[in-house]
């Protein structure tokens, strides 16, 4: 299967790398790498034709 996992430097997104990754295709989506606010870059996620996007991308640090 090819997945798509947006955040995969994160602590939630590595792991989910580190379990995923013998079994599947992936395509890893980091922070400074992408811009997930914009609607090109969301357009180029969907062209990498994955079965399945996962995305425990977010910012932590909020205060």
């Amino acid at each position: 299967m090819r997945i798509a996992i947006t955040g995969a430097n994160g602590q939630l997104g590595s792991a989910l790398v580190d379990a995923l990754a013998a079994r599947h295709d992936l395509s890893l989506l980091v922070q400074g790498q992408i811009e997930l606010g914009d609607p090109q870059v969301v357009d180029q996620i969907i062209a990498t034709s994955a079965d399945l996007v996962i995305h425990p991308a977010a910012y932590t640090d909020v205060d």
